[in-house]
C-alpha cells in the first residue's frame, strides 16, 4: 500500500513541476512550453541523445544553448 501511495505522490509531484515549468517558461519566453510540449521534448532528448547501438554521440565542439 505505502509503494503505491509514494508512487502517486511522486506522479503528482512530477505533474506539478510539469505545470510549473510550463508557466515559467512560457512567462519567460513565450509560447511552445505546454506540459505536452515539454514531455516530448524530453522524449526527444532521451531518444537522440544516444546512437543507433547506445553509446554517447561524439562532442562536435558545438554546444546547445541552455533553456532557462
Amino acid at each position: 500500500m505505502e509503494e503505491e501511495q509514494n508512487g502517486e505522490q511522486r506522479t503528482e509531484y512530477g505533474k506539478a513541476i510539469l505545470k510549473e515549468l510550463s508557466r515559467r517558461l512560457t512567462e519567460r519566453l513565450g509560447k511552445g512550453f505546454s506540459v505536452e510540449n515539454l514531455k516530448l521534448m524530453r522524449r526527444f532528448y532521451v531518444v537522440y541523445s544516444q546512437d543507433q547501438i547506445g553509446q554517447k554521440k561524439r562532442n562536435t565542439g558545438k554546444t546547445i544553448p541552455s533553456v532557462i
